[in-house]
């Protein structure tokens, strides 16, 4: 299954290399997805703050 899978990649880098299609991706589209996992990043930071927040309150509660 292996082999398979290998040679199909070999098979897809010929191709591309043939067809001369190499990473063009633009500048806009590379500053879109950095700007994007920026905002990930801090929305998923948001989200881990908040809930440590309740956590520490609720564990404060229960031993307080």
């Amino acid at each position: 299954m292996s082999d398979t899978i290998g040679q199909a990649s070999l098979e897809a880098d010929v191709t591309t290399e043939e067809l001369n299609v190499v990473d063009k991706t633009t500048f806009r589209d590379r500053a879109f997805l950095a700007v994007y996992a920026l905002a990930v990043v801090i929305a998923t930071a948001g989200w881990l703050y908040t809930i440590l927040r309740a956590a520490l309150k609720v564990a404060g509660w229960l031993l307080g």
